[in-house]
């Protein structure tokens, strides 16, 4: 046998074992992710090397942060802030956006049905 397998039968088989799926979703999860870091630092016109002087740590550090499946925020606004850039998070409810983390100094258009709040670390919702 040549060690080939159909690709609809192979699909089948897939579709047909939800723990194998999940193992793929995931996969496919850690592709986008590494995609998305390496084409955000591309589009930005950056090489590993420039965002490791910037942020003061090894070329290969940059790397393997760009591969990592799981990214602490606190490395991801780093890795951000050595392009130029800031994260920013938002809670984006129906009837109203809250900026969790970002520059205050930012604004953003929101929809005129919705209100703008602002939550900094320690503060309680009510």
């Amino acid at each position: 046998m040549s060690g080939r397998k159909n690709f609809a039968n192979l699909k089948r088989e897939v579709e047909a074992n939800p723990e194998r799926q999940a193992r793929l979703d995931q996969d496919r999860h850690f592709v986008r992710t590494i995609l998305g870091l390496t084409a955000m630092r591309e589009a930005r016109g950056a090489t590993q090397r420039q965002i490791a002087e910037a942020w003061d740590v090894s070329q290969a550090n940059v790397s393997q942060i760009e591969r990592t499946q799981d990214i602490f925020l606190s490395t991801l606004r780093k890795y951000v802030a050595a392009l130029g850039g800031q994260v920013e998070i938002r809670a984006v409810f129906p009837d109203e956006v809250i900026t969790l983390l970002g520059d205050l100094e930012t604004t953003q258009a929101v929809p005129a049905r919705r209100s703008t709040s602002t939550i900094r670390a320690g503060s309680r919702i009510s």
